[in-house]
């Protein structure tokens, strides 16, 4: 750039043509939402963003969406989603608590499998966390937790922890078995 380019240089009155842009061509083709199209495979549950307009702005909202329609309207959670959710959080909860060293690993054994119940021994010393020695000034908590019900009893579960002073990520799978605690963890990572 030489300094008769530059911002400085310009007289002062003397207006810069503004670079003109021009709307780009849609990206993707519109997608179709049929009535057999499932949300993360549970039937009956619409796809988010599935439309039977195809897609395009006419008829739908300032943004450019469709307008929602009963293919596209969410269904709410249903009783036993929102319990099995609760579930398997406290449990999530819980298992941060051991990683933490405010819980000992002996409380977790009846809803961890055993390959995720030595995960979580490896885990923990990994993180050098003390056994069932509370700290006061622990921060290790649950910030914040999303669930999925890929087939019928079975929750997968993708969460956001303070742990160790850092913010980590985790990854869950639950599946349900009629014994009492009724939800058994088959897969725990904590990812880096």
């Amino acid at each position: 750039m030489t300094t008769a380019d530059s911002p400085d240089s310009i007289e002062p009155g003397v207006l810069r043509a503004r670079p003109v842009l021009r709307r780009l061509a849609e990206f993707e083709p519109p997608v179709e939402a049929s009535a057999t199209t499932t949300h993360h495979g549970v039937p009956g549950r619409p796809v988010p963003g599935g439309s039977a307009a195809g897609g395009s702005a006419a008829g739908g909202s300032a943004a450019g969406r469709p307008a929602p329609t009963a293919e596209t309207t969410p269904v709410p959670p249903t009783a036993e989603e929102k319990a099995a959710r609760t579930a398997v959080i406290e449990v999530l909860r819980r298992w941060i608590e051991v990683l933490d060293g405010r819980r000992p690993p002996q409380h977790l054994r009846a809803v961890l499998s055993s390959s995720a119940y030595q995960r979580t021994e490896t885990v923990r010393r990994q993180l050098g966390a003390r056994a069932a020695v509370p700290t006061p000034t622990s921060t290790a908590r649950l910030l914040s937790a999303h669930t999925c019900h890929p087939a019928g009893g079975v929750v997968e579960v993708s969460a956001v922890c303070r742990l160790d002073g850092r913010i980590r990520a985790l990854a869950a799978r639950f599946e349900h078995h009629g014994r009492q605690p009724g939800w058994l963890c088959t897969v725990l990572l904590l990812l880096p």
